[in-house]
């Protein structure tokens, strides 16, 4: 007698979806998505419109996460990945581009 293996499909988690920025500043912003609670951390990645590398937050949880030191005046896209599992898989597909410009730096010199 042989045996059967029922193969049990891999859960994938839906693309992240709601994203939005709040708390935008010359060198700050925080991403925000929608909490799916299937998932059990966020990837998110940014960058400066044009530029070819991107810099990655590999674990984030919740619902939003602050984003420091970028640079003033500058137009930069962000995406956000879904990870069902701590492992590296099953994960979604990245989600549509995000775009924002941050704040024009100003400096006030007084007499």
């Amino acid at each position: 007698m042989g045996f059967f293996i029922n193969p049990i499909a891999a859960q994938n988690c839906d693309v992240p979806s709601g994203l939005h920025i709040t708390n935008l500043s010359n060198f700050s912003v925080t991403f925000n998505w929608t909490l799916d609670n299937n998932v059990n951390h966020y990837r998110l990645r940014h960058q400066e419109v044009g530029d070819s590398n991107w810099v990655y937050v590999w674990s984030a949880t919740g619902v939003s996460h602050d984003i420091l030191n970028l640079n003033a005046n500058t137009a930069y896209i962000w995406q956000a990945r879904a990870y069902c599992s701590s492992g590296p898989s099953p994960n979604s597909g990245w989600s549509p581009l995000d775009t924002f410009t941050t704040n024009v730096r100003i400096t006030l010199y007084l007499n």
